[in-house]
């Protein structure tokens, strides 16, 4: 007769069936969001000259706007503040990604009906769980590390060296700590829902909301409050790029530890249907 797995097999089991079932919509996003990234950064060299139609318009825009969406105009010619300028937009397609796993990481299984697997399973709910959070978890470090690689390999392809890389590595290190911050609010969001089949319009608004938040809080001194309820404060680049990294990191991983463990506790004790 075959011996027990154990819980430590069980989480290995589910983190390789998770990141089996999941590579190839992780690579559906990263392609056009590499490709996007690529096109940005090689188009530096041009876009970066001097009374170029890019910086004309970026100096007839209103600052308050500039600042609520993350537009960094510090130094064009910089390469890294150039692509800082242009950074949001992945940002916000890393955090779709990232809230769209974490709707499905818990509540894949009662949309399709096959939750009673969790329960099959020679292993405790907890542990289940823990093997989809880290495969989720893995997938979206993959994304980030890809476009991270994507960046410096268009930059070696345009042949512009950069006088100091580890300030890009930075705006990717907060960038994943922010997606993760975002994965773990999206599943903290759905975890309980009683439509597991909805917890996908739940997770973009969760993204959008966030995104919203940071960007009245910046738009209107009376409500800057708000800015600090929103995951992307901490990660807005002219932010790492001014050495702000540490602290915003560190409060992205909190949050992502809190809303995780948050999730945990409410999938315990959550009543699943096959």
């Amino acid at each position: 007769m075959a011996e027990p797995i154990g819980a430590a097999g069980a989480f290995g089991n589910v983190l390789r069936r998770e990141l089996r079932a999941g590579w190839r919509s992780a690579l559906g996003w990263w392609l056009p969001t590499a490709l996007l990234l690529a096109m940005t950064v090689s188009l530096q060299p041009e876009m970066a000259k001097k009374g170029s139609l890019f910086e004309q318009k970026l100096e007839m825009m209103p600052k308050a706007v500039m600042v609520a969406f993350g537009i960094v105009a510090k130094n064009l010619a910089d390469p890294v503040y150039y692509l800082a300028t242009n950074f949001m937009l992945v940002q916000l397609l890393g955090a779709v990604f990232a809230a769209l796993l974490g709707a499905a990481a818990l509540a894949r299984e009662e949309a399709f009906g096959t939750s009673e697997l969790l329960f099959a399973m020679p292993a405790g709910r907890r542990t289940i769980a823990l093997g989809k959070i880290a495969a989720a978890l893995g997938l979206v470090a993959a994304f980030d590390a890809g476009l991270l690689a994507t960046t410096f390999a268009t930059y070696a392809a345009i042949d512009v060296t950069l006088a100091q890389p580890g300030q890009v590595v930075a705006l990717f290190g907060a960038t994943a700590a922010l997606h993760a911050a975002v994965f773990a609010l999206g599943l903290l969001a759905t975890v309980r829902t009683a439509r597991p089949r909805g917890a996908t319009s739940l997770a973009l608004g969760v993204v959008f909301g966030l995104y919203g938040l940071g960007v009245v809080g910046s738009l209107s001194e009376q409500m800057s409050a708000l800015r600090s309820l929103s995951p992307f404060h901490y990660a807005m680049p002219l932010r790492i790029l001014e050495g702000d990294a540490v602290g915003g990191v560190a409060t992205l991983l909190g949050i992502a530890v809190v809303a995780i463990a948050g999730a945990l506790v409410l999938f315990e004790r959550k009543d699943l249907r096959a």
